[in-house]
């Protein structure tokens, strides 16, 4: 997916509520104080939010709230998280779109459109 027009990994988290963003992956947000709760039970301290643009090869784009960190998470720098989901339409998960005789099937990476 494009974070800000950046072709960037990102992690879909269904458990997440809201989108994470290494501070990479923003052109502007604002310094607050703001944590999440990690599955672990940790509370993970944030640098604090922003709004970033998503945009997927299939044309799906949308502007969304993230919570800004100045460091990866589980080693991406973006998390999509179910704002960010929900904005850009959903998700559904079929078995068949994503394996073709056990072989990982990766998307098509195009540029969005200017």
């Amino acid at each position: 997916m494009w974070v800000n027009g950046v072709l960037t990994t990102a992690l879909v988290d269904t458990g997440s509520s809201r989108c994470i963003a290494q501070v990479s992956c923003c052109s502007s947000w604002k310094q607050e104080v703001v944590s999440v709760l990690t599955v672990s039970g940790k509370e993970h301290f944030c640098k604090g939010t922003g709004i970033v643009r998503l945009h997927l090869s299939i044309g799906a784009s949308a502007d969304v709230d993230v919570l800004v960190v100045d460091s990866t998470l589980l080693g991406f720098p973006f998390i999509l998280g179910m704002n960010g989901i929900v904005a850009l339409g959903g998700a559904t998960v079929k078995w068949s779109d994503l394996c073709d005789s056990g072989r990982r099937i990766q998307p098509s990476a195009q540029p969005p459109p200017q």
